[in-house]
Order: C-alpha cells, then structure tokens, then sequence
C-alpha cells in the first residue's frame, strides 16, 4: 500500500498534496495524467490558482521525470521506495524547471514525506537545489527516451530536432488538446508537452491526443 503523506496543517489538500496523489495513481495504476488531474482538481477545494499549480507540478514531473531521476540519484545510494521517489521528483521539478523558491520548494515538499523518510527527502532535495547538473546527454537533460530522441534528430537534423524537442517541453498558454506521436504505447510521454511540428508519419506510430498543461 502507497504511504500516504499528511494533509497540510492549514488547508484540506494542498496543491503539492493534490500532485502527489496524481503522481501515485499514474506510477502505481498506470493512469493518464489527463483522466486523472480533472477529478482530482474537482474534489481538491483549491482555488484556480493552486489548481493551476498542481497541474503543473503533475503534468511537469511526469514529462521531466528522466531528467528528475538523474538529478535526484547523484546523491541517492539505495533506492528510495516508490511513494519516496514520488516525493523526491516533484522537489525536484520545482527546483530545477518550475522556477519555485528552494526554501518553498524543499519545505513543503518534505512535509509531504512520511515520518520516516524526511531527513532523507530534505537532505537530497537540498543537494539537487544547489549543486548543479552535468547532463551525460541532451535526451537526459530534455527527459526523453534515447530512441525517441534519436528519432526526432535524425528526421530533422541537428539543432533543429533539439529545438523542437525543447519547444514540446513547454507548456502551451492554455488546456488545449494537442496531437502527438505515440510510440510503442507510452502515453505518458507525452504528457504536458505541445507538438509543433506535424512530421511522424510512419505506419507503425498511432496518434494519441495529449493535454498540453
């Protein structure tokens, strides 16, 4: 069973708390980030604006989640347990792409850790917020998979195919239903990110809808 985090002292759920239990129903159950988030958002009581965050925090987590792994386990020596991870990525992603406060980010962050694992969870996040990243590669640092991302290059050339690779990344100004490539049945790949180029044409890719946050 998932360790559940405590509530946060001041308000029902809390935005964080709302992206975590997301993360968990997409890691454990297999969910789509885009099914998940809106029943989640409608029982939260937060108010636009934190339903605004915690859609970020979800939608950006799960789309870094190779980049966030490969920050995190610099300073990891066994691995965490999953609901662990969980809480590590989402630090992580608001200290090194959401633009999040360290001190906002580490703290409320480590109250979402169970009793046990939060000196471990403060002492890596506050690693990951002050000791920088050395990519071993742009797949690593832009958080897709090697194949995807050769893939990408080698249609359209280099730097264009990294360019595109960082425009998805992005998140849109707005909830719009974009068209993706899905390869090999991974839809949460594509999770948060916005297509700008419409050039995946081969027979043996299908195309799934992807809800840019």
């Amino acid at each position: 069973m998932t360790p559940r985090p405590p509530t946060h002292p001041r308000t029902p759920r809390s935005a964080r708390l709302t992206a975590y239990h997301a993360l968990r129903r997409i890691e454990d159950d297999g969910a789509y980030a885009n099914l998940v988030m809106p029943k989640l958002l409608d029982a939260s009581g937060l108010d636009q604006r934190d339903k605004a965050f915690a859609t970020e925090l979800v939608y950006g987590t799960t789309r870094m989640r190779r980049a966030l792994d490969f920050a995190v386990d610099r300073f990891v020596l066994t691995p965490p347990d999953a609901a662990t991870r969980t809480v590590l990525r989402l630090g992580a992603y608001q200290l090194l792409f959401a633009g999040t406060a360290a001190h906002a980010a580490v703290d409320a962050t480590v109250a979402l850790a169970g009793p046990r694992t939060r000196g471990f969870v403060n002492a890596i996040l506050r690693k990951v917020s002050t000791i920088p990243v050395t990519w071993p590669s742009d797949a690593v640092r832009l958080s897709y998979p090697d194949w995807l991302f050769d893939r990408v290059v080698a249609e359209l050339g280099s730097p264009d195919g990294v360019a595109a690779l960082e425009t998805m990344n992005r998140p849109s100004d707005s909830r719009t239903i974009v068209s993706a490539p899905l390869f090999f049945g991974q839809p949460n790949i594509c999770a948060g990110r916005t297509l700008p180029f419409d050039r995946a044409n081969d027979r043996e890719n299908r195309r799934i809808a992807c809800l840019a946050s």
